[in-house]
């Protein structure tokens, strides 16, 4: 599967990526958000959200709503897989998640949170990612999740770490 999202474009085995943003049960969930996609990799579950910008840390008001915001999608989309995963949600959602994601042994494997600004430099990243680590605690705590695995890169890195295919 290739989609371009924000600026980058993105390839992954069909069987290995579930565009979570795009299916059919996140319309049917108030208030419910998601991230572009989870997919697994390396022996990883990535959770992957793609912006196109970020407000500077300096821009208080901005940047606490744009990390509460990308908190919030982390946190549904972990949420709503496992629900859908549980069978929370109906064969039709579960049957939605393809083979590899939905049949992961989900106990046994690391979930990494990425956030992928397209467009920044490299030293801008860290006060994103050290705001997304704190804002996500809790959640991190909960699915003992080490908060080495939230980073927040920009597309070159991205592209080095083979998460995108191109940078458009």
């Amino acid at each position: 599967m290739t989609f371009n999202e924000s600026n980058m474009r993105f390839q992954y085995d069909d069987e290995n990526i579930y565009r979570i943003e795009d299916a059919d049960i996140i319309t049917k969930i108030e208030g419910c958000k998601a991230c572009e996609f989870i997919a697994l990799k390396d022996d990883k579950i990535l959770v992957v959200e793609a912006k196109s910008s970020s407000p500077k840390p300096q821009s208080k008001e901005d940047f606490d709503q744009y990390i509460a915001d990308i908190t919030q999608k982390f946190s549904d989309t972990i949420l709503l897989y496992g629900a859908i995963r549980m069978g929370r949600h109906g064969e039709i959602s579960l049957n939605d998640i393809p083979k590899n994601v939905r049949e992961v042994d989900v106990s046994h494997i690391d979930y990494c949170l990425y956030l992928i600004v397209h467009g920044h430099q490299l030293d801008w990243m860290q006060p994103i990612q050290d705001a997304l680590k704190q804002s996500l605690r809790h959640l991190l705590r909960l699915w003992n999740i080490p908060e080495r695995n939230v980073k927040a890169i920009n597309e070159k890195s991205a592209l080095d770490k083979g998460l995108i295919a191109e940078v458009l």
